[in-house]
């Protein structure tokens, strides 16, 4: 799935005004849960001689959420002037993404029993606050602030039994990708009173894998569990020459649990 909230002042816009605020939201403003992006499957019950289950849950996430000053080499950047009031662009998001891939109950074989799950979710998640290159803004005060949570959880369980072999294969994978971004590029820029920028980001990713096989022969139970989480966060600033305050943040969590039994 993709989803984009963006909103952006095209380029070559020139504005005279008295303000300006740009907000993009996503997954705020709708409760404490936000954005939810789930995949759950639940194999079907195997039996006879040989009792085979298999459960697969995919969840592909493309989420993007933008406050921007957009530029092209066409039409150039745009220039914003709101005199003596302030000028704010912001950017907020908060999602989870669930992806569980359950057995069903009772997986049996006379001669063999299997049991598969398999659970895979990939995030791609950004949160982005832009002034491109050569845009003027000017403001009393002018704040940039991108704000994201993001949390992941992949499960996959398994579990099957027979007389003779079991097998349950469990295969938990998560992919995090999630980026949080104040970015104020190479500019005319007027703030007589103070110029903020700040990026906050709070992601969190946990996975588990976890099978149980009971064979009278043989029993072979695998569980695999990987995560890979690449979690960034930054605020940065071209050469910019202010009389008031500047104040430049990056702050962010990163948290990751992987399990396999």
């Amino acid at each position: 799935m993709t989803f984009s909230v963006t909103g952006k002042l095209k380029p070559a816009f020139t504005s005279n005004s008295n303000g300006l605020v740009i907000t993009a939201g996503s997954g705020v403003g709708g409760g404490a849960a936000g954005n939810r992006f789930d995949a759950e499957a639940t194999s079907g019950a195997g039996g006879g001689t040989v009792g085979v289950a298999g459960s697969l849950a995919l969840d592909i996430v493309n989420l993007h959420t933008g406050a921007i000053l957009a530029t092209s080499l066409a039409r150039g950047p745009p220039h914003v002037d709101s005199g003596s009031s302030d000028a704010t662009l912001s950017a907020t998001s908060n999602s989870s993404s669930t992806a569980k891939a359950l057995p069903a109950t009772g997986t049996t074989g006379s001669s063999v029993g299997i049991g598969a799950s398999v659970a895979l979710n990939i995030v791609n998640d950004e949160t982005l606050v832009s002034v491109a290159d050569g845009a003027t803004l000017t403001g009393a005060n002018i704040s940039l602030t991108s704000d994201s949570t993001d949390a992941m959880t992949t499960q996959a369980t398994t579990g099957a039994s027979s007389p003779s072999v079991a097998v349950t294969p469990a295969v938990a994978v998560a992919i995090s990708n999630v980026t949080t971004k104040v970015e104020k590029n190479p500019g005319p820029i007027g703030a007589p009173a103070s110029l903020t920028l700040h990026a906050t980001q709070h992601a969190s990713a946990a996975t588990t894998a976890s099978g149980s096989a009971d064979g009278g022969t043989a029993a072979v139970g695998a569980s695999v569990a990987i995560t890979v989480a690449n979690h960034d966060v930054e605020a940065t600033t071209g050469d910019v020459s202010i009389p008031g305050a500047l104040s430049i943040e990056a702050d962010g969590t990163s948290s990751t649990t992987t399990s396999a039994t």
